[in-house]
């Protein structure tokens, strides 16, 4: 089935609260969020229309935001979103017909796209989405890559979003100035504004950054880049340690305050058990089980496990016991974790490695990894799971 290699998550998407403030827009805020309660209720749909198709997965939450992280190969011409995954009009995963395509692999997806000059965007299923026939870039999809065409110029100190429209965080306040160099000049000049769009918009307030609607129109969407990246870890602008207020999570082992961010960082450098820290000054032992948000602070949490591209890194588990290595990569031959990834990689019959450098075919490995249910996966803590990524619905490495 279409959906053989799709893993979802019952927090897909994650709802996030909005205000009822119309505020000065081509569309209101409060059209905007009218649309996105009938994003969620497709979603619902299209998520309850897989439970009861043979071979889909079964959904959970519960586990940590980056427990999962796939490292998309990159493709010439567009910009990629891990783990993310479109939702067309008709409320589906997958194109119906006039949508897109539904092709066999990446490749055939790819090409497909790249000489269709309405066509926006195609994954790592085979998919592909035109212009006007997709509504929303979802979060939760393990080990799908969605790729978006990158025609909009980049803009120093601003991440392009191409085709890819805000969702404004509750008191958020857009303005539309009626062109892109406007916006800009507006947004450069507001220390307050995050954000704006090609079409001339720009937004005084947070707004949401890891979920999208996908823009009817030619339009991209420019987030200001408020926080430096950090080699080795996750940033997460606007937000800052859970306990930040003196209390400590549930799952946190430990949790203090430096006088600054810089000491914080260094403190997390040196420190191995160290999984996060804020510019705040803020620290973490432990896993971080949530967030809160405040702007104008950057919270950095530490990668667990290193991306590799081409594979879907799945931190403190393995595979279970009944699934034997069967050292597709010869050991003697790979001396170090790099050594095994590059040999899995380009061996086809290589679908899965660990950290401890064992190796999987595709004979000897499940189907896929089920995550939130632990029916092919066991909790050891501090080993990686890499798994390859799927290519087309059928999964041909």
């Amino acid at each position: 089935m279409l959906s053989d290699h799709l893993t979802c998550r019952k927090c897909f998407p994650k709802p996030r609260s909005r205000s009822e403030t119309p505020q000065q827009l081509q569309w209101s805020l409060l059209l905007q969020r009218i649309l996105r309660l009938q994003l969620l209720f497709l979603l619902q749909a299209a998520i309850l229309a897989q439970l009861f198709v043979p071979g889909t997965c079964s959904c959970g939450c519960g586990k940590e935001e980056e427990e999962v992280r796939t490292a998309c190969p990159e493709r010439l011409g567009y910009m990629s979103f891990p783990d993310m995954m479109t939702i067309y009009v008709s409320g589906n995963f997958f194109p119906l017909s006039g949508e897109g395509v539904n092709g066999t692999d990446s490749h055939a997806a790819l090409a497909s796209c790249t000489a269709a000059p309405n066509c926006i965007t195609f994954n790592n299923l085979g998919s592909t989405g035109t212009l006007g026939s997709v509504i929303y870039l979802a979060k939760g999809a393990d080990s799908v890559c969605t790729y978006i065409k990158r025609v909009f110029p980049e803009v120093r100190g601003y991440t392009l979003r191409p085709f890819l429209e805000w969702f404004p965080e509750e008191d958020a306040v857009v303005v539309h100035e009626g062109s892109s160099r406007a916006a800009k000049a507006a947004c450069d000049s507001q220390p307050t504004c995050t954000a704006w769009t090609s079409s001339g918009q720009y937004v005084l307030g947070s707004v949401v950054a890891d979920e999208f609607r996908v823009s009817q129109l030619r339009v991209a969407l420019y987030l200001k880049q408020v926080c430096p990246e950090r080699s080795g870890y996750v940033t997460h602008a606007g937000s800052v340690l859970a306990g930040a207020d003196g209390s400590i999570t549930n799952n946190t082992v430990s949790f203090d305050r430096l006088p600054s961010g810089s000491e914080a960082e260094e403190f997390c450098r040196q420190n191995y058990d160290c999984t996060a820290f804020s510019s705040d000054g803020s620290v973490a032992i432990g896993s971080i089980s949530n967030l809160t948000l405040i702007p104008g602070v950057c919270t950095y949490v530490k990668k667990v496990c290193t991306p590799m591209r081409g594979f879907t890194a799945y931190k403190d588990v393995n595979l279970m016991s009944a699934y034997v290595p069967d050292d597709v990569v010869d050991p003697a031959a790979a001396l170090s974790l790099g050594d095994t990834y590059t040999a899995c990689l380009l061996d086809p019959n290589c679908v899965a490695f660990n950290s401890l450098q064992d190796t999987w075919s595709a004979a000897a490995a499940p189907q896929r990894v089920e995550l939130h249910d632990n029916a092919n996966i066991e909790s050891v803590p501090g080993c990686c799971l890499y798994f390859k990524i799927p290519d087309g619905v059928r999964g041909i490495w």
